[in-house]
């Protein structure tokens, strides 16, 4: 029949001061007298010492005891205990305020805030009238935070219909617009082909842009699509990568600005409402070649302009002409 064992360490000065040479690792062997000894709390407090050793059943290796014996282990087991209920106490007490202060928020916070976590070890600890009070007013929040839920969900399917209603009378306000151009300014194909609902929009938006740049005939339209950027490298080829950009621009040489105040002079006196606006357009590979690549940049006039619903914009090389 194997003994019930328990292994620990003593503390080496506290064996010193007291006049014994024993101390590091100690097997105690406890006789049944001892086991009954030991109160309930203490035997399930040694029982957390559990250990799958060879050596012993339970090891103890957190704190060392100061003596080789029975009453030291008690002591210990004892202490233990205490320091666990004093522990238990102040997280009870701690946790007693936490609970309270979240009884006392308001507003928005209230439903928001979960009830702080209750550990079973320390729920036993706690004031029965708070954990009531705790548990009927988490129902009342959760059951708020639910109703706050739907009305949310409610506005925002309300807000979100009204923008749907919006984009709708948006895009039919387009659409008797380009339909009222058409059959104004149109081809006669383009005519025939509306009254059978068969002309493409992307072709009348095409011809009412071209109305309505006609005024700048006489300048070129450029694309970024356009921008070709160049490389020495034989290494640049499909594999490089185009970037493109249209940003403001932030100056201009001397020639330049008076190209695109005269196109403004002339774009403010057939379109009065038409925004003009330099830019700075280009194009550049993605690739970083030894001999480099050599970026595509064209200085441009953004014309924008609004006929009836509909906005169209372009951009008109600043360029002096070959």
């Amino acid at each position: 029949m194997q003994s019930v064992t328990v292994q620990f360490e003593l503390d080496v000065e506290n064996a010193l001061m007291e006049g014994r040479a024993q101390s590091g690792t100690h097997l105690l062997e406890l006789t049944d007298a001892e086991v009954g000894k030991l109160t309930e709390a203490e035997r399930k407090e040694l029982l957390t010492f559990k250990s799958s050793s060879e050596q012993a059943n339970f090891i103890i290796r957190k704190d060392k005891l100061p003596h080789p014996t029975f009453e030291a282990l008690k002591s210990y087991l004892a202490s233990t205990i205490e320091k666990r209920e004093q522990r238990d106490v102040e997280q009870a007490r701690k946790l007693e305020e936490k609970l309270n202060q979240w009884l006392e928020m308001t507003g928005e916070g209230a439903y928001v805030t979960p009830v702080p976590y209750i550990t079973d070890t320390v729920r036993d600890r706690l004031n029965p009238d708070l954990l009531a009070k705790v548990q009927e007013e988490g129902t009342k929040r959760q059951k708020a935070r639910a109703d706050i839920a739907t009305l949310r969900k409610k506005a925002e399917e309300k807000i979100k219909k009204e923008k749907d209603r919006q984009e709708a009378d948006k895009q039919a306000a387009k659409a008797k617009y380009i339909a009222e151009w058409v059959r104004e300014h149109g081809t006669r194909s383009q005519k025939d082909r509306l009254a059978e609902d068969l002309l493409p929009r992307s072709e009348a938006l095409e011809s009412i842009a071209n109305w309505a740049f006609s005024a700048f005939s006489d300048y070129a339209p450029v694309e970024l699509e356009d921008l070709k950027p160049t490389c020495k490298s034989d290494e640049c080829g499909e594999s490089c990568e185009t970037e493109r950009d249209i940003k403001p621009a932030k100056g201009l040489r001397e020639t330049t600005y008076e190209r695109f105040k005269a196109l403004r002079a002339m774009a403010n006196a057939a379109l009065p409402d038409a925004a003009v606006e330099p830019v700075l357009m280009s194009a550049k590979h993605t690739c970083d070649h030894q001999d480099g690549c050599k970026p595509a940049i064209m200085s441009a006039a953004k014309v924008t302009i609004m006929i009836g619903p509909l906005q169209f914009v372009r951009h008109y090389s600043l360029k002096e002409a070959d």
